[in-house]
């Protein structure tokens, strides 16, 4: 069996191949098991807005792939396991950032926020097509 440290260790390398910033995600590795925390970016991106939900599961795989791991638990701020075991982006100035026009398009929103004195602060969108 792998030591601890091996497999630290090439779960780091692997998050280092797929530009996760190692500086917002912890992890550890005992008997086997690894524990990711935090939140996951990439490298001079936003968080998680560059991301989908294939990225997590690329990760989960090759994490299980590393010789000696057993199990991997993730507990990301921005991402978390729904009920059929699909990844959601919990992240909400992600969501807001991309959706889908009626058309089926891609549309990018660019999402501001205005506020005055007494009243919360009310989102305005203003969308353009997708490159």
């Amino acid at each position: 069996m792998a030591s601890d440290f091996q497999i630290n260790s090439g779960v780091r390398s692997l998050l280092a191949k797929h530009w996760i910033d190692l500086k917002k995600v912890q992890l550890g590795a005992f008997h086997g098991t690894v524990r990711l925390t935090g939140e996951l970016c990439r490298l001079g991106g936003e968080c998680a807005s560059d991301h989908d939900p294939r990225l997590v599961d690329n990760l989960d795989a090759e994490i299980r792939m590393i010789r000696g791991v057993e199990r991997v638990y993730f507990e990301l701020t921005n991402w978390r396991r729904g009920g059929g075991g699909e990844w959601i982006c919990t992240d909400r100035a992600a969501r807001a950032k991309t959706t889908t026009s009626s058309s089926g398009e891609s549309m990018v929103l660019n999402v501001q926020t205005s506020s005055q004195e007494g009243r919360q602060d009310q989102p305005k969108a203003a969308a353009r097509r997708a490159p």
